[in-house]
């Protein structure tokens, strides 16, 4: 079928007349087609952003100068494996675009989790989730939170320490160098997810009266997620598993080189008078 939206025309293969009051079985049918191959999708989208900022200067911060500029490129694109598995791919993402977070303050110690809003990591997230939650019996337990997205490319851990006098630039964020994610589900109702990242060294320029040096924050990082589930019963139950790594490159000083590793196995099953849940986590 054909619109032709400025003629306000419709043209149709097998001809219905208006007044037959059929619709879909009135449709043609095409037989003896064999042999077809469905084409591979792949997409790439490069980019370039430029981005100036400009604001009121400080005489005694060499660092606030009143403009900065920056000039930043990359790739991002996804390849159709199979028809059930696609693989997408950034290189030197830039997620300036994406909505800024709500302002959240605690004063317990703990961690503020914030909704992921990045594109690149939203697409098939509820592959990579570990969680006992089954709306029809009403449970939700997400405890277990070992695969949390935000930490990828989030705010350098560590801070540089100044004397009397000295200025300092620091990041805001932690440089993602490339990453990639195969993420799927096969006709046989096997969940896939695959995730690898790696996130570039962030250092703080430091300035002594026109002397400057860096000062390590946040070394080079691999984050590594491997994440596989299978339906029972039509998707009502389930059973999987699900291993994490972080890995980060230690410097000359051992500063903030501690890696990672955390695993965990989860099954959940619907009987005809009661369910079973099972969630075992190890690090």
């Amino acid at each position: 079928m054909r619109n032709v939206f400025r003629n306000q025309e419709r043209s149709i293969w097998q001809v219905i007349p208006q007044k037959s009051g059929v619709w879909v079985s009135g449709f043609g049918e095409i037989h003896g087609i064999k042999d077809i191959q469905p084409r591979r999708q792949v997409e790439v989208a490069p980019y370039v952003v430029a981005k100036v900022d400009t604001y009121e200067g400080n005489e005694n911060n060499p660092f606030a100068t009143g403009l900065d500029k920056k000039i930043t490129f990359g790739l991002d694109g996804k390849i159709a494996v199979t028809s059930n598995l696609i693989l997408d791919y950034t290189v030197n993402p830039d997620f300036g675009q994406v909505e800024a977070d709500p302002s959240r303050v605690r004063i317990d110690g703990f961690q503020n989790f914030f909704e992921e809003r990045r594109p690149f990591f939203i697409e098939s997230r509820n592959i990579f989730n570990y969680e006992m939650t089954n709306s029809a019996v009403g449970l939700d337990f997400d405890n277990d939170l070992l695969f949390y997205s935000r930490r990828i490319g989030s705010s350098p851990n560590g801070r540089v320490s100044l004397a009397d006098g000295e200025y300092a630039q620091t990041p805001i964020s932690t440089p993602i160098l490339a990453a990639a994610k195969l993420s799927g589900k096969t006709n046989s109702g096997w969940s896939i997810g695959l995730l690898e990242s790696i996130t570039d060294s962030s250092y703080g320029i430091i300035d002594n009266d026109g002397n400057r040096r860096k000062s390590l924050i946040e070394p080079l990082t691999n984050y590594s997620v491997a994440r596989i589930q299978k339906d029972i019963k039509g998707g009502e139950s389930y059973f999987g598993g699900i291993v994490t790594a972080v890995n980060r490159k230690s410097d000359l000083n051992g500063l903030l080189h501690t890696n990672a590793y955390s695993g965990g196995m989860d099954y959940f099953l619907i009987g005809n008078k009661e369910s079973i849940m099972f969630l075992v986590t190890f690090y």
